[in-house]
């Protein structure tokens, strides 16, 4: 999985350790695995695991550092497709959660605190698709203050590196730094900030009380904070009166296992509390929303309950400190040998990485199997030819009624038509922001049949969609190429650049055996699907039981091709007419490209121009006598109503499929086809009309149960399986 993991900032801090642990555990699992921050001392901790990070100031909710970190996470994710965006503070959650309505990637947060809540922010907090909490308090919180569900809510333990925070341990090179040989080690260690510092401050007032009763005790307070400061000047007070210095507040450091190492005994909540533990010292367990004291068998199940926060407990005082300290320097080697023990069992059975990260793992696939896929499909699409428009309508039909389907988008000549007609998104094909825009958010692009990577319409149009193909690439999607045609190429400079282009593709399906093996001698691939085109699976390609209102009649779809005389088909119109009593009825499959000849070819045949709607067109190649086709949908459409016919074309797509048909009669002819020539195979079709359809309806069964199957393994690879 691809995962981003955004906080606050890695500096010091129980939240910025429990991501610094996570993140390490994570792609020690294999996962690629990219922090966001303001940055911090444990940033380097993080490159050192292989995990990368980005800097962008998290940690401020000024609004040009909320712009500032917003444009820096945009870029990061069109750049990258992140399976799993987990925020681990407020600000981060809001932003990574209006990006989501860019890019729709799966979001999750951990809550660490119990956040101050009033009603503005409780409607800008973003809490994901679901959130994990780090004690069962801070989720009632969550479930009373935000109106969020319980059943999206996991609890999640801290996780404690139990090998780096271990009894064995040495913590004289900290001793020796800061001249505490031979003393006896009070320490505190965490984020001096007004938040989170209470149990630090009651620890520095009770320095001159332990200093009092033992003179060789010192106390050690490390953190970075905004009260640093003030409590090093006040340290200064303590020191002067005692004639010792007894307080040290060295600052920061991201060597916490060695400072720990260092301690007799430990005084913190949280995080800090839990790594001592494990370190195999005695704690006290005290901070900002209380104290429980000692840690022992007696105060554990509060302790867990609260995540080692003491939350509804009395506050610290430096009295109390005083007293649970001496009371540890008291105890014999014996009881403070058991009491370590049982401390680093705890951490170790219930708080051990291992543990945290299986938590998270597994909600992560978890809701990765609920997401919903986003798909944007590219085609010749609003353009008014009903082939590739049926072709689009059976796409849309599958994915519609696939579950684990989200958004569909239409790359579409007139967006607002495609909108209204399948009851999908659509843009502008055209308008490069807005199709970017789109296919950041998506999860497969799919280029839903045709003829499309082809230069015999022009250079321009297969760039295009080349274009189309790296824009999906760049923004991580990926790619299908559904049921599509490859060719013609007739300029040698674009067969290397149809390579490429298939090679960008994840999935790919030929619908025609020409380009089937044309594909895969240009790409080497073995992984390309031979399949039917999927007008062969749209619910209008059935067999229609209306009959179109017409006396005896045959179908002509024609096309303007450079060399072929419409005075073929008006001879053909004229002998069916004369001899048979059909009428010629003219469907130009391309509104745009065919009905001026259509129009024409009525004039002066007699017959009857019409443009029909899909629906529309299967009852009419139904009780047609006969078709002749110059384009290869209305040859598809022709085969799934069984109706018998001939193609006319200079395009290998239709001469290839009628070959495939298998009937002899079905005949295809080069576009100087001479009348005589069309009449004859006409002939022999009206001759042999009844044991035509047979053979039809067989290769009809067969062209769907394909073109069904193809939106099944489409489906399949949609989905991940």
């Amino acid at each position: 999985m691809k995962i981003l993991l955004a906080t606050m900032s890695m500096g010091l801090g129980g939240a910025e350790t429990h991501v610094l642990e996570l993140a390490l555990e994570l792609a020690r699992r294999g996962h690629d695995v990219t922090v966001a921050s303001c940055g911090g001392v444990y940033v380097s901790a993080l490159e050192a695991g292989g995990v990368r990070h980005v800097e962008a100031p998290l940690d401020s909710k000024k609004p040009a550092c909320v712009t500032k970190a917003m444009n820096v996470l945009s870029r990061l994710m069109s750049e990258e497709r992140f399976d799993i965006v987990h925020a681990h503070a407020r600000i981060p959650a809001f932003i990574c959660g209006k990006l989501r309505e860019k890019f729709g990637f799966v979001f999750i947060t951990t809550a660490h605190f119990d956040f101050k809540v009033n009603a503005l922010l409780a409607r800008i907090t973003n809490w994901g698709d679901h959130i994990l909490s780090v004690s069962a308090d801070i989720a009632d919180n969550i479930v009373k203050n935000y109106a969020y569900p319980r059943e999206r809510i996991t609890l999640v333990n801290n996780g404690i590196d139990t090998a780096r925070f271990c009894p064995e341990n040495n913590g004289d090179a900290v001793r020796e730094k800061h001249g505490l040989i031979g003393k006896k080690v009070v320490m505190y260690l965490g984020r001096l900030d007004e938040d989170s510092s209470l149990g630090a401050k009651a620890l520095l007032e009770s320095a001159p009380a332990l200093y009092r009763d033992d003179k060789d005790v010192r106390v050690l307070i490390v953190g970075e904070g905004k009260l640093l400061d003030g409590m090093r000047a006040r340290a200064a007070e303590i020191n002067a009166s005692l004639g010792e210095d007894a307080v040290i507040l060295p600052g920061g450091t991201a060597q916490a296992a060695s400072y720990i190492a260092a301690s007799d005994v430990f005084v913190a909540p949280s995080r800090s509390a839990m790594e001592a533990l494990a370190s195999g010292k005695p704690t006290v367990i005290a901070g900002n929303f209380g104290m429980l004291g000692i840690f022992s068998p007696e105060i554990a199940k509060e302790a867990a309950r609260t995540n080692f926060c003491c939350r509804g407990s009395e506050l610290p005082t430096a009295q109390k400190i005083t007293k649970c300290v001496l009371r540890v320097l008291s105890m014999d080697e014996r009881e403070k040998r058991e009491l370590a023990l049982y401390g680093r069992s705890f951490i170790e059975k219930y708080y051990s990485v291992r543990a945290m990260c299986d938590v998270c793992e597994e909600k992560y696939r978890d809701l990765l199997a609920e997401k919903k896929k986003n798909i944007v499909i590219c085609g010749y699409y609003g353009y008014g030819n009903a082939g590739d428009e049926e072709m689009l309508a059976s796409l849309v039909s599958s994915l519609s009624e696939n579950e684990k389907v989200g958004n569909i988008c239409v790359m579409s000549a007139v967006p607002k038509k495609t909108t209204q007609e399948y009851g999908v998104r659509a843009v502008d094909r055209f308008d490069f922001t807005k199709v970017s825009a789109e296919l950041a958010g998506a999860d497969v692009m799919i280029f839903g049949g045709g003829n499309i990577l082809q230069d015999k319409t022009s250079t321009k149009s297969l760039l295009y969609y080349i274009q189309v193909l790296r824009m999906a690439r760049k923004h991580a999607c990926r790619i299908a190429l559904c049921a599509n045609g490859i060719g013609p190429i007739i300029r040698a400079k674009n067969t290397e650049r149809v390579r490429k282009a298939l090679m960008l593709a994840d999935y790919i399906s030929i619908r025609d055996e020409a380009s089937l093996m044309f594909a895969r001698e240009l790409t080497g691939r073995n992984d390309i699907y031979s399949t039917s085109d999927l007008v062969c699976a749209s619910k209008y390609s059935g067999t229609s039981e209306d009959n179109f209102e017409q006396e005896k009649y045959f179908v002509v779809c024609p096309k303007k091709i450079r060399g072929f005389n419409p005075e073929t088909i008006a001879d053909l119109c004229a002998e069916m007419r004369e001899k048979y009593a059909l009428s010629p009825v003219l469907v130009p499959m391309h509104e745009k490209e065919d009905d001026v000849l259509c129009a024409s070819l009525a004039a002066r045949t007699g017959g009857k121009c019409v443009c029909l709607r899909k629906e529309e067109l299967a009852s009419l190649f139904r009780g047609a006598e006969f078709s002749v086709c110059m384009r290869l949908h209305a040859v598809i459409f022709s085969l799934m109503q069984k109706c018998p016919m001939i193609g006319i074309s200079d395009d290998g797509k239709v001469s290839s499929f009628i070959s495939s048909i298998g009937s002899e009669e079905c005949a295809f002819f080069p576009v100087d086809v001479s009348g005589e020539d069309l009449c004859v195979a006409v002939r022999n079709i009206i001759e042999n009309r009844a044991n035509i359809r047979d053979t039809l309806g067989f290769e009809a069964s067969r062209h769907r149960e394909k073109a069904q199957r193809e939106l099944e393994r489409l489906a399949e690879f949609i989905v991940g399986e």
